[in-house]
């Protein structure tokens, strides 16, 4: 593997764990009547949010808790501070009868 690769490699597993991070109910919950294409939505804001750098741009649910191995960090910390590049890759796992998407 490449120094390319490798980078390539990091960037898609910070966002798997970002997708990952997302199905685990850390984002507000949803607007009633949230479709599929609704909860994409909130997945390409996260996305947008953290690249950014700004994680007042996503919608967290009220008592989220955001970890990175093993360790207790507060909104805006970790990934939010060194994420640089999105992808356009997306799998989204939506399930809009209980709001919930990975």
């Amino acid at each position: 593997m490449n120094a390319g690769s490798l980078s390539r490699v990091g960037i898609h597993s910070a966002l798997l764990s970002c997708a990952l991070f997302l199905s685990s109910a850390a984002l507000a919950q949803p607007p009633p009547g949230c479709d599929r294409a609704c909860l994409e939505g909130l997945v390409d804001r996260y996305l947008e949010a953290l690249v950014t750098h700004d994680p007042s741009r996503a919608a967290f649910a009220a008592n989220v808790k955001v970890t990175e191995n093993g360790q207790n960090l507060g909104i805006g910390q970790g990934l939010w501070k060194t994420a640089s590049k999105d992808s356009s890759y997306r799998l989204y796992f939506a399930d809009p009868l209980p709001g919930q998407v990975g």
